[in-house]
């Protein structure tokens, strides 16, 4: 007789014929993450002229008024989207803890739904302390959004700030409009359970739509942060700004 496991799996699989007596699995330690490599290897050397909107950013994370709201920045390709937040995430503000996630499609498994929860999952439990916990396709996205409200409520009661950054929602591999496709965008909950959350894309990104978000607050890379943006402007939105700034990066 052969024993098969199907399926994905995060954590031990144990099976187990006829057992007499108690049977312990010992479940591994806190997990390290190693995300921010990644990061880094997206990472311009330098940015150059970037100032204003990194303070843009630092604001965002730590205004009162910002709270429990989402930051919204478009601009058009090779404009130094992603050249921004990666330089924002290897240097957050004090008192600020950031989680985030690049989506690159130009690197394997780094564009679609499952990396995104993946990576994130990892980082939530590092900043917890804990293990990864055993999960299954139909159980790794609830263990997401539990985790990202706690890790959030973790960051209050240490008076600081968390924020979840997705940078890159118009290469997610998932919205692609097939009755299969699921996007990252319509993961994300509607109410970011912390303090903030930031998503930037390109001039193509559907998230607006895709992600049922009432009204978003929008910033656009090189401008000041606009009024919320309900759903009728998003169309008019996805044309993006049309500033071309210096410092690299998509």
């Amino acid at each position: 007789m052969t024993n098969s496991a199907s399926g994905h799996f995060t954590g031990p699989v144990v099976q187990v014929g006829t057992v007499r007596g108690d049977v312990h699995a010992g479940g591994s330690g806190p997990v390290r993450s190693h995300y921010l490599t990644r990061v880094e290897s997206l990472a311009p050397p330098s940015l150059v002229d970037r100032e204003d909107e990194l303070a843009e950013l630092a604001r965002f994370c730590t205004s009162p008024d910002t709270e429990g709201a989402y930051a919204w920045w478009q601009a058009d390709a090779w404009s130094g989207k992603s050249a921004l937040l990666t330089t924002f995430v290897l240097n957050p503000p004090p008192g600020v803890r950031l989680v985030a996630f690049f989506i690159t499609g130009s690197q394997p498994g780094q564009s679609d739904r499952r990396a995104f929860v993946d990576n994130v999952l990892e980082q939530l439990c590092a900043v917890r302390g804990t293990p990864l916990p055993p999960s299954t396709d139909a159980t790794r996205e609830a263990q997401l959004r539990g985790l990202l409200a706690e890790v959030a409520q973790d960051c209050r009661r240490r008076g600081e700030q968390f924020a979840l950054v997705v940078d890159g929602l118009d290469e997610d591999l998932g919205r692609d409009g097939s009755p299969d496709g699921h996007s990252i965008a319509a993961l994300l909950p509607v109410q970011p359970p912390g303090p903030r959350a930031r998503r930037c894309a390109g001039p193509g990104d559907l998230r607006a739509v895709d992600h049922g978000h009432g009204r978003p607050r929008g910033f656009r890379p090189g401008g000041t942060p606009s009024r919320p943006v309900d759903r009728s402007e998003s169309a008019r939105l996805r044309v993006g700004c049309r500033h071309r700034r210096r410092g690299g990066g998509s």
